[in-house]
């Protein structure tokens, strides 16, 4: 067992240092953001799936994914990890709304310079307007954009309330929102919060065996010149809270042995 874990733990950080290579490349390669965001979205889907097989970590997927919709769109999603991105990367080419408090932390900010995540401080009001700026020209550009609206990980315990301020930007967009549950089998192995060391969290992950996520596509919300801010907030926590209250029973299980802590820390 041990063994294997060592083996993952260096063919992770191969992947690591491969994806980390050949994202700067393309980034410097390619001039016309459009084309270097295309390419980049399957270099994350590419490198996002086998850091997942290294950790032992299949995905099962409910619903379709929305990348039929024509244009940009919203997508909404619990929060518990670092792993959500590399779960949700592996199905959706989206871009992520992550706080600079990430931005700053030593290599995880790298990493998610090199995926092409939009930052936004959370802890102050000041630049909000600008935020939700950014996030609106992404959508009416056709991208897709992931927002984690509880603005920071969990415990997996619950849904946490959704802070409200970027949802607007689908309104100004006029984009779909689409809510995503997303699970895991053994939440008490990914859930990263509170003042949890990143480096012996992935650690103690890589040696917990791996455990199995689901992502579960939940039903649009269709955004049109009548829709409102709160209307959005309110029905995607909904959909998003009753998905994860019928997650079974075993997924419930205690995180004493793994972890300790408060309830935040990334995103």
């Amino acid at each position: 067992m041990i063994i294997l874990s060592f083996v993952r733990g260096i063919w992770l950080i191969f992947l690591i240092g491969v994806f980390m290579l050949t994202a700067a490349i393309a980034r410097l390669v390619m001039h016309d953001e459009k084309q270097w965001r295309q390419i980049n979205f399957k270099i994350c889907r590419f490198y996002a799936r086998l850091a997942l097989g290294a950790l032992k970590i299949p995905v099962d997927l409910e619903g379709v994914p929305p990348v039929s919709l024509s244009g940009g769109y919203l997508v909404v999603c619990n929060h518990m990890s670092y792993v959500d991105i590399m779960v949700l990367s592996a199905i959706l080419p989206t871009m992520y709304v992550t706080s600079v408090e990430i931005r700053d932390t030593f290599f995880l900010g790298h990493m998610c310079k090199l995926v092409g995540c939009l930052f936004v401080e959370r802890r102050s009001k000041d630049n909000i307007a600008g935020e939700i700026s950014e996030i609106t020209t992404a959508l009416c550009d056709g991208y897709s954009v992931t927002i984690f609206p509880e603005g920071t990980s969990g415990n997996g315990d619950s849904i946490l309330p959704f802070k409200r301020s970027l949802l607007v930007s689908a309104v100004k967009a006029q984009v779909d929102v689409v809510p995503v549950c997303l699970t895991y089998e053994h939440p008490q192995y990914p859930a990263w919060y509170g003042d949890m060391d990143f480096g012996s969290h992935l650690l103690k992950l890589i040696a917990s065996g791996g455990t199995r996520a689901k992502v579960q596509i939940l039903e649009p919300i269709k955004v049109n010149e009548a829709t409102t801010r709160d209307e959005i907030v309110d029905r995607a926590y909904e959909q998003i809270r009753d998905a994860y209250s019928k997650r079974p029973v075993s997924q419930l299980a205690s995180r004493a042995s793994f972890i300790a802590g408060a309830s935040s820390n990334c995103s």
